[in-house]
């Protein structure tokens, strides 16, 4: 694994003082774990530290062997250390992002639907009306539904694949940008807490049919259990993400596109993809037009930051050794 020492420890710090913070707020706070989120918690965990394990004893007993069949057992247990390096950062980034969203919705600051919808109407925007041209086709709408939920395997595929490249520099990237992004998103939604479209608008089913019913509004049972007298527990095994603005669909779009920029043959069929996953925040995800550029600048600041921490330093750069000059007789 490259060094990259500035940027290992931010990612730490981004990851373990929220998670800390989240702990000290559930102890003080109504909202509770979910009865299977620890267990599983705990079983990834264990299942993360043998597989590690057992990849790293295979790898010292074959240390001196480079025979075809060692040198494949060798690369794929390189592959399962990057795996597992990647799990537990993102899996800890999942739960306070999750934990986070939901204590917000629990300490429940006022909305902002309204001054994000404003955004809308005052550059002319017509939410009802292009979430209904989208309705129009079929076709278009089951699209749109496919992009945005691919969002949920683009992650395990894409770290499967820079682990069998063996990039642990660009796994690294990744984790980083998705840890920081996260961290400021969920900062965001717990104090500037929004609803989303579906519910500020309330438009009728004509307008969505061919998106399905509960289209933007799956998560309004938890949010109005979290923002009443009553809680909704952290499910981390059926997790329903409530946070509104920015996008983090959009974030993800772009991160994860950005980490394969390089990846021959996937690249452009992903760039491809997520654009159509962006576009697919409004009528599936339920956004507001504002979320989304809102996540595309929270997405490129990460992305500039986390390529400064990763450029080489000059202190890095070793001079070459000066020649001795000859000396005249």
């Amino acid at each position: 694994m490259l060094e990259y020492k500035e940027l290992k420890l931010l990612l730490a710090l981004v990851l373990f003082l929220p998670l800390l913070a989240i702990f000290v707020w559930l102890a003080v706070s109504p909202v509770d774990l979910s009865a299977g989120t620890v267990p599983a918690l705990a079983k990834l965990t264990v299942s993360v530290v043998v597989l590690f394990a057992v990849s790293v004893w295979i790898r010292h007993r074959l240390r001196d062997d480079e025979d075809r069949v060692a040198i494949g057992l060798k690369r794929v247990c390189k592959a399962f250390h990057l795996i597992c390096y990647a799990t537990l950062p993102l899996t800890m980034s999942n739960f306070y992002m999750l934990a986070g969203s939901y204590l917000g919705a629990d300490y429940a600051p006022p909305i902002i639907d309204p001054l994000l919808a404003h955004f809308s109407f005052a550059i002319g925007f017509d939410w009802v009306a292009t979430v209904s041209w989208m309705n129009a086709s079929p076709l278009v709408a089951q699209s749109l539904t496919w992009a945005y939920w691919s969002t949920l395997v683009q992650t395990p595929l894409l770290i499967f694949v820079l682990a069998a490249l063996g990039r642990a520099d660009r796994l690294l990237e990744y984790i980083s940008l998705y840890a920081l992004t996260g961290f400021v998103t969920v900062l965001i939604a717990i104090f500037y807490p929004a609803l989303g479209a579906y519910p500020f608008y309330q438009p009728d089913f004509s307008v969505f049919s061919n998106f399905g019913a509960g289209t933007g509004v799956y998560h309004m049972l938890e949010v109005e259990a979290l923002r009443g007298p009553g809680a909704a527990p952290v499910n981390l095994v059926e997790p329903k993400g409530i946070v509104t603005f920015p996008s983090f669909h959009t974030v993800l779009a772009i991160i994860a596109t950005w980490s394969m920029r390089d990846i021959k043959y996937v690249f452009k069929p992903l760039l491809v993809l997520n654009v159509w996953v962006i576009v697919s925040t409004i009528p599936v995800g339920g956004h507001f037009l504002v979320d989304l550029p809102a996540g595309a600048v929270l997405a490129a600041a990460a992305i500039w930051l986390t390529a400064r921490l990763m450029s080489p330093k000059p202190s890095d750069v070793r001079k070459p050794a000066a020649v001795p000059m000859p000396q005249q007789a």
